[in-house]
């Protein structure tokens, strides 16, 4: 049987828009399995439980408006997105990887986050992110768990060979963790590497092509 977290984004949004599956339920569904492997995974540095409720509550009220007027909504509305933590969200700690920001909490939101919340997506919260913004093999300063026993975490170029498994694959690279423990859907990939930067919201495998939300 297929399990809401199976599903894509795009098909959970196709779900929600035929009125067969409620963004409440789908963010607590996710909240409640953030909740339960994060400990394990590492994935997130700051989870929004209370922020994403609202937001899925208010993705319900412009549905039933949508529905009622004969209006078509972004076919992301109501699904659950987390944010690298690369990304500006108006009062929501972001520490871009750094102990040098622990404590930052932005007052704006970055272009990112504005074109996904025009698109109504509902934030979950912030994925983990390299120390160093661009770092080719994201190592964040915390918010990472202890590597599993018998894990490699030796250094950098060693042969293939050398390197046990790690659990789960990608470890601990927060979007393939997030998305392996089945805990977000796959929305649009921003692009680029730099916090400061306009495409400041991607991987740091490099800069991509920019993806719209809504």
């Amino acid at each position: 049987m297929t399990q809401l977290h199976d599903l894509t984004a795009l098909e959970q949004g196709e779900l929600i828009g035929a009125g067969k599956l409620s963004p409440v339920e789908l963010t607590e569904h996710y909240l409640e399995r953030i909740d339960r492997l994060n400990p394990a995974v590492g994935a997130f540095v700051t989870v929004t439980p209370e922020l994403a409720r609202d937001q899925a509550a208010q993705a319900e009220r412009e549905l039933a408006d949508a529905q009622r007027e004969g209006r078509r909504l972004s076919p992301l509305h109501g699904v659950p997105v987390p944010v690298k933590d690369l990304n500006l969200v108006a009062g929501i700690r972001a520490t871009l990887g750094s102990a040098a920001y622990a404590e930052h909490v932005p007052t704006v939101d970055d272009h990112v986050v504005t074109r996904l919340r025009n698109a109504g997506t509902v934030m979950t919260g912030k994925t983990s992110s390299p120390s160093s913004v661009c770092r080719a093999t994201p190592r964040a300063w915390s918010h990472r768990p202890r590597a599993p026993p018998g894990t490699w975490s030796g250094r950098p170029g060693a042969p293939a060979a050398a390197r046990p498994r790690r659990s789960p694959p990608g470890w601990p690279r927060s979007r393939t963790a997030a998305t392996a423990a089945a805990r977000s859907g796959s929305p649009p990939r921003p692009a680029g590497c730099s916090a400061s930067s306009p495409a400041g919201a991607g991987s740091a495998a490099g800069p991509r092509s920019t993806t719209s939300a809504g």
